[in-house]
């Protein structure tokens, strides 16, 4: 079976699903993104690295898909 390649964008609601997604055989949580204190101390957390542009660890990884939560698309789906 092959091994998917993930990123997380967002660790403040996008934190569970990457603690999740280390538990999932066949699943490599790659790398995450987020630019506060609380995404640092996460990717430390999950022991992946941390990109603040999530543009940057889209060309620099390499990837199966990336998983983005933010406040924002949140807020857009409940309109």
């Amino acid at each position: 079976m092959k091994t998917i390649r993930i990123a997380v964008s967002g660790m403040n609601h996008g934190h569970k699903f990457a603690r999740d997604a280390l538990k999932i055989n066949g699943v490599d949580l790659v790398a995450v993104a987020g630019n506060n204190e609380l995404a640092m101390q996460r990717a430390k957390e999950l022991n992946v690295p941390l990109y603040t542009n999530y543009k940057d660890l889209i060309h620099e990884c390499d990837l199966d898909g990336v998983d983005y939560y933010s406040a924002e698309s949140f807020t857009q789906r409940s309109r």
